[in-house]
């Protein structure tokens, strides 16, 4: 792939912790390492509460796959890797998940006081047919604008 046209002038500007939840030290590591880890930020019971809903929309996601040759559509794959998307356009827990003060504290610290939701998707990842995640960069190959903006992984078990 290669980089869209539209991505030649990006320069990323300095985050500053403003909200309370993030320490300087964090809002550093983020603007230097691209990413900052925040162990146990959401209660097990949060997660808890969307599994079903996250579940069944890779559930489908799954089915959809066996319609292809070798259940596989470019890196997704039935039983191994599987994407779900826009589950807050179908479920009021996903909508009030990423409506938690949490994700606005976030966005606030690291891309600012004006943010917006546009994307959101599951990978599901499962153990039982071991795959690598392909190294990727999600900002690049598509244009976003404004294009400083912030991808929240949040597992759904433990993960390394």
């Amino acid at each position: 792939m290669t980089v869209h046209p539209w991505n030649d002038e990006f320069a990323w500007t300095a985050s500053e912790a403003r909200s309370g939840r993030l320490t300087a030290a964090q809002v550093e590591a983020y603007d230097r390492d691209g990413y900052v880890v925040l162990d146990g930020a959401v209660p097990v019971e949060r997660i808890d509460a969307l599994l079903p809903s996250l579940d069944s929309l890779a559930n489908e996601a799954d089915a959809f796959l066996r319609n292809f040759d070798d259940d596989r559509l470019m890196i997704s794959e039935a039983d191994a890797l599987v994407f779900g998307i826009h589950a807050c356009t179908r479920f009021q827990e996903a909508r009030d998940f990423v409506a938690d003060e949490l994700f606005a504290d976030l966005c606030l610290d690291l891309v600012g006081p004006d943010a917006r939701l546009y994307w959101d998707q599951i990978v599901y990842k499962y153990p039982e047919k071991p795959r690598r995640f392909p190294f990727h960069q999600d900002n690049g190959y598509g244009y976003v604008d404004p294009q400083q903006y912030l991808t929240c992984w949040v597992a759904l078990t433990d993960a390394t």
